[in-house]
């Protein structure tokens, strides 16, 4: 593994992989559980995905509060799923795309409580986000976050349409 203080410094990439692709050009690296330190700073507890939903796509302007955001038709319905609550972390990265499906620069958001987001909170600060590149066309149906590494330490997330890059290949 990195330093640990290596990874407060530049961005890691996780990656996800088909099976077939894992099972035919994986490498053994090694068995043991992450240590303490590798826990704190790759956070397995944060969810692979959040707030993915096909009943609406990505706004072209944010909503200018989260309870306007619940009040925006289609987004009450992606509030209201079971399972998606919050997101356990202070601080987040959120990866924005381009009209043409490019990721765009990063942009760092605080939870209001400074402890965790909830998914409105999360899904308003990903819409704010995501706006300024929202064109008369979308490379994806849907919306939805998805980890993709850290970010000066930090975890980050990809915002995508409701099925990740991977299961929203030809």
């Amino acid at each position: 593994m990195t330093d640990l203080k290596d990874l407060r410094r530049g961005r890691v990439d996780y990656y996800a992989a088909t099976l077939s692709a894992l099972s035919k050009r994986a490498t053994y690296v090694r068995t043991e559980p992450l240590t303490a330190g590798e826990s704190g700073i790759h956070r397995p507890d944060l969810p692979l995905s959040a707030g993915c939903c096909a009943d609406v796509d990505w706004p072209k302007q944010a909503p200018g509060t989260v309870r306007l955001l619940a009040e925006t038709a289609g987004f009450a319905d992606c509030l209201n799923k079971d399972g998606d609550t919050s997101v356990t972390a202070s601080e987040l990265y959120l990866y924005p795309f381009s009209s043409r499906g490019g990721q765009k620069r990063a942009v760092r958001i605080e939870a209001e409580d400074l402890t965790a987001f909830t998914l409105d909170e999360l899904l308003w600060r990903a819409a704010d986000a995501q706006a300024p590149f929202v064109g008369d066309k979308l490379p994806v149906r849907g919306i939805g976050l998805y980890r993709s590494g850290l970010q000066r330490g930090i975890p980050a997330y990809y915002l995508w349409g409701s099925a990740s890059r991977l299961h929203s290949r030809p």
